[in-house]
Formats: C-alpha cells, structure tokens, sequence
C-alpha cells in the first residue's frame, strides 16, 4: 500500500459511515486567516440541526510514529480552515506528546487521533 491508496481507503471507510454527508477526497479550501488554498485529504460536510458541520480527516502514511509537530501543523491547519472537529490516523500510531497535544491543548477544534488498524471501530456521529 503506499499514500494515495492509504487515503482512499479511509475515503471509502468514511463514505459509508456517513451516507448523507458531502465527502470530498482531496479537497481545496481557502484558508480564513492564510488566504491560500489547503490541500484537504478528506472533507467531510453536512448539515446538523441547521448548521454546516466541517469535519477535516488527515491520513498519514508514514514510517514511524506522528510526532508532536505533526499534531501542531494539523491543529493549525483546522483553525485556518474553521473546522468544527478534526481526525488524523496513522498508519504508525502517534509519541506520547502527540497524543498529549492532541488531547490537552488549548484549541477550541476538537480533534481525535485513530490509529489505521482502530479505524473501522471508529463511528461518530457528526
């Protein structure tokens, strides 16, 4: 398996999880404070309770574990983008300070990190 098929196939595990939602694989959106394009692995949107919910997933092949960089430029990425939840897996898992940031900084995004192999035990909803 390599990158690209890595990604479309946490596409095609999100894409029927959620039926009714607008999934993108490999979206471009305009950042609200960069004001450039964000390449988004996969975009998933829908309406809840009369409101556009932004869910941003990030896939990461890599050959060792996510470090805490990673989680930081991730976090930054979904404040840019105005993302109401962010979801990043890992083929690898994730350090300890990953899972740390990820779970008890300050951000106002929620964000969860999967690693690939929990991916098909993981079902929110949106």
């Amino acid at each position: 398996m390599d990158w690209k098929q890595y990604e479309t196939e946490i596409y095609s595990h999100f894409r029927q999880q959620y039926t009714d939602a607008e999934i993108t694989l490999d979206a471009n959106k305009i950042g609200l404070y960069s004001k450039v394009s964000r390449q988004i692995d996969i975009l998933i949107e829908q309406y809840v309770a009369g409101n556009r919910f932004t869910l941003v997933i990030d896939g990461k092949y890599f050959n060792k574990k996510i470090d805490v960089k990673a989680v930081e430029s991730f976090i930054g990425m979904l404040e840019d983008l105005g993302a109401h939840k962010g979801l990043l897996i890992s083929n690898q898992g994730f350090s300890e300070a990953a899972y740390n940031r990820a779970h008890f900084g300050p951000s106002e995004v929620e964000l969860d990190i999967l690693n690939f192999d929990d991916l098909h035990k993981f079902k929110r909803d949106l």
